[in-house]
């Protein structure tokens, strides 16, 4: 993968040449303005094999400091009910659920 220099706000970033495309203002935006996910106070990275591909799984949370503006366009551009999600909460509850019962029949016996 070729990598080239990005002048951003912050200073100069390594970018994956074919990440960025003059068509794609998110990928320009990105670039030239790198994320800070490293200052959460919980920040928890997970990546998972799954049937041969390599699924990750991030959750950070902390203080909210984002304007009511960012955060209005945010919830247009990333919608939380979406049909992966659903999928995820489903299998989420299932899996809990399944640990329950597991752990109600070993108190049975």
């Amino acid at each position: 993968m070729n990598f080239k220099s990005k002048e951003g706000a912050s200073g100069a970033s390594a970018v994956p040449e074919d990440a960025t495309s003059e068509t794609s203002p998110a990928s320009q935006y990105h670039s030239a303005n790198p994320s800070k996910w490293g200052k959460h106070p919980i920040n928890v990275r997970i990546t998972l094999p799954i049937f041969g591909s390599r699924f990750y799984f991030t959750m950070v949370a902390g203080r909210e400091r984002r304007s009511d503006a960012r955060l209005t366009q945010d919830r247009e551009d990333h919608p939380v009910i979406t049909l992966g999600n659903v999928f995820f909460a489903l299998g989420i509850t299932t899996m809990i659920a399944m640990a329950v019962l597991v752990v109600q029949s070993a108190m049975i016996e």
